[in-house]
């Protein structure tokens, strides 16, 4: 007689009634909570082996030609320059027109994270180094900046913390993760994984600072909005969900929906050519530099993948590839660009979800020169669906779901 063996789902099924009834009775409490070991530090992590070195030196090489073919590209196939080269708040920082040369040496590149603070978050000092930080000083600034302005020094990384208490500055970090990992199912909660410079409390499996709240609260939001519902039903119904991000900073966010939907994930990444080596790099490492690819211009679609990376330019030569897509996101980074960006990922986002798919994004006008994305993304969408309803905790950002139909989305309640 044959043996029937329950598959995965079943497994994860019963583990999320569990986790709802214990909830529910009261018996899944704090206490249950891994308390704080310690603080996980830059020796604490994996290094990059001689051949993965060598890997992430040729994702940096092939980004930097990406970059030098920006404008000559852009200009011969008559690309809208209001589109493809930066503006808003990203006119000041990236400059299609001059020099790119991203570091190559292997102390820099071991520490990624170090000199990646996209969120406004530098893991460097644990802390923000805007009008939003916590721990101000007199020095941490001019530190902050001269780490990223030239390679990372070996005995810079051995003295990082001889002037203040680590577990201290992410103390408030702690509760703030605990708070929002309670209220989703086990494996929703995500676990960074442990490299490339990454630091912060030891809480059991968890590695957390500020940055690590701010994607369990986007997993929170997406899973109170029903996508990680919906994009379990598009795997069980064809074996794989597409998402595409819009603006991936270092990949983090894109790391948790990979912890969640494992091989079954494609995901796409769209980004400006210098900001794309980040991503590029985190994710690659994290796929073990299998199926993962940054395209040039010469390049063919690949056939099966984990990870495409995709330099904002190229987006119309291969936009008969990128779709469909279950889902597109965007976090953050719509309100830095201008009206005309926003209407063209707009445009092209409402194209590739179709009717079956949807947008998230969360972008609030944190700074007086961010733009309301509201009006523009209501000309390319018909529904729109917002985060406020109370179970689910989703304490940072205003989160958003666009649809081209009105779909239920088995959503969640929220805190």
């Amino acid at each position: 007689m044959a043996l029937v063996y329950p598959s995965m789902s079943l497994f994860r099924n019963l583990n999320r009634l569990l986790e709802q009834w214990a909830r529910k009775f009261s018996f899944f409490t704090e206490d249950s909570w891994p308390a704080v070991t310690g603080f996980h530090g830059l020796r604490d992590n994996e290094d990059l082996t001689d051949k993965e070195f060598q890997e992430c030196v040729g994702i940096v090489q092939r980004v930097e030609a990406l970059h030098s073919r920006w404008v000559p590209y852009t200009e011969s196939k008559g690309l809208a320059k209001e589109v493809f080269f930066p503006a808003n708040e990203w006119q000041d920082i990236v400059d299609p027109k001059g020099p790119f040369k991203w570091r190559q040496d292997y102390v820099s590149v071991n520490h990624l994270r170090l000199h990646c603070p996209f969120t406004g978050y530098w893991l460097l000092l644990l802390d923000r180094i805007d009008r939003f930080r916590k721990f101000p000083d007199d020095w941490s600034v001019p530190y902050a900046l001269k780490i990223v302005g030239e390679p990372i020094s070996v005995d810079i990384l051995d003295g990082l913390h001889a002037r203040f208490n680590p577990l201290e500055r992410v103390e408030h970090s702690i509760e703030d993760f605990k708070a929002h990992a309670l209220t989703v199912p086990s494996e929703l909660r995500f676990r960074a994984p442990k490299f490339f410079g990454e630091m912060g409390a030891i809480c059991g499996d968890y590695v957390v600072n500020d940055d690590i709240v701010i994607v369990q609260a986007r997993i929170n939001a997406m899973f109170a909005l029903g996508v990680i519902d919906k994009l379990q039903q598009d795997v069980r119904k064809k074996g794989f969900c597409r998402v595409i991000e819009i603006g991936a900073g270092i990949g983090q966010q894109a790391a948790a929906l990979k912890q969640i939907f494992g091989d079954a994930l494609q995901y796409i990444v769209i980004d400006l050519p210098p900001i794309l080596v980040a991503s590029a790099l985190y994710l690659s490492r994290l796929a073990k530099f299998r199926r993962s690819y940054v395209l040039e211009e010469s390049d063919s679609w690949p056939e099966s993948f984990e990870f495409v990376f995709l330099a904002n330019y190229l987006t119309e030569q291969f936009r008969g590839h990128l779709g469909p897509a279950d889902l597109v996101m965007n976090t953050m980074s719509f309100g830095e660009m201008s009206g005309e960006q926003i209407r063209y990922y707009g445009e092209l986002a409402s194209e590739l979800v179709g009717t079956d798919g949807f947008l998230y994004e969360e972008n609030c006008q944190v700074l007086s020169h961010h733009v309301s994305v509201l009006d523009i993304l209501g000309e390319s969408f018909r529904e729109r669906t917002d985060l406020a309803s109370p179970k689910v905790l989703v304490r940072h950002g205003c989160h958003r779901l666009w649809s081209n139909q009105n779909q239920h989305m088995g959503a969640q309640e929220v805190a």
